[in-house]
Order: structure tokens, then sequence, then C-alpha cells
């Protein structure tokens, strides 16, 4: 698994997330607040192999920090997102 990138980060309202998987994967894309709590949860279901991109919609959500997870098998990958409004 590979986790490309999140962009635009910062963001205003919508962030998209971009990864590879080397194999068909069960994939589980979440959102945490700062305090650990999951706030919001994108996807959660088997993947193919390829290229990916998944749009976060932050509209919902307060401007701060979050942590998107990802995670594929038994990898998982977080990265730190700022949202803006």
């Amino acid at each position: 698994m590979l986790f490309r990138s999140v962009y635009p980060n910062p963001f205003n309202e919508t962030t998209n997330i971009e990864f590879s998987l080397n194999k068909d994967e069960n994939v589980v894309v979440s959102v945490y607040n700062m305090l650990g709590e999951k706030v919001y949860s994108l996807n959660n279901g088997t993947m193919s192999q390829g290229d990916h991109m998944i749009q976060l919609n932050g509209a919902n959500l307060s401007s701060g920090l979050y942590m998107v997870s990802l995670t594929a098998g038994d990898n998982t990958i977080t990265r730190k997102v700022s949202l803006n409004k």
C-alpha cells in the first residue's frame, strides 16, 4: 500500500486522499479529531488493486487539525490534515 497524498492540505471544505494498493484488500479510511475520537468514516470495504482517490468533505466538521487513517490489510498509515473554514 502506498499513501500518495492528501491535497489540498490545509483545505477549506474538501480534500482528496490518494493511495495505491498492490493487491485487492479490505480498506478502512477514518478521520479522527486530535482527542483520538473517530468523527468520520470514509470507507470500510474491499477495494481492488490499483490507484484510488477518496474525497473527504469537511462541511460538517469544525475548523482544526484531524488525522486521516488508512488501513489496508495489516498496514496502517496516518496523515495530519488541517481544515480551515
